[in-house]
């Protein structure tokens, strides 16, 4: 795959994490999402922004897979994954296990592995 693909990819890697941190935050300024709650939820500008980022990301993932190779950007993607826990325990104050810990490089390794 080219370097092109790959820059790319990391910006789709990106727009899904941005996305699940604006809705987290979205959901966080709720306090609870319920039925009773479904009303602010409808006009949450964090939950807005995080269905726009998700769409244009996941508009650039279907092109991205009409471009590269299957086998090289799902497993790549798993990335995301890496960096939406760290993320979440910087922003949320969210503890991450020694376990986790070990998903997390297992992950990481993984996608490395892969790209080569």
């Amino acid at each position: 795959m080219s370097l092109g693909i790959y820059a790319l990819l990391i910006i789709q890697i990106c727009g899904m994490v941005a996305g699940q941190l604006l809705t987290k935050e979205g959901v966080n300024r709720l306090g609870e999402f319920t039925l009773s709650t479904l009303p602010q939820a409808a006009v949450s500008p964090w939950l807005w922004g995080g269905a726009f980022v998700y769409i244009a990301a996941s508009a650039l993932w279907l092109w991205l897979l009409s471009k590269g190779e299957f086998s090289v950007l799902v497993p790549f993607q798993s990335l995301s994954m890496v960096i939406t826990v760290i993320i979440g325990a910087a922003l949320f104050g969210e503890s991450i296990s020694v376990m986790r810990w070990v998903g997390i490089a297992l992950m990481a390794a993984g996608a490395f592995i892969i790209s080569k």
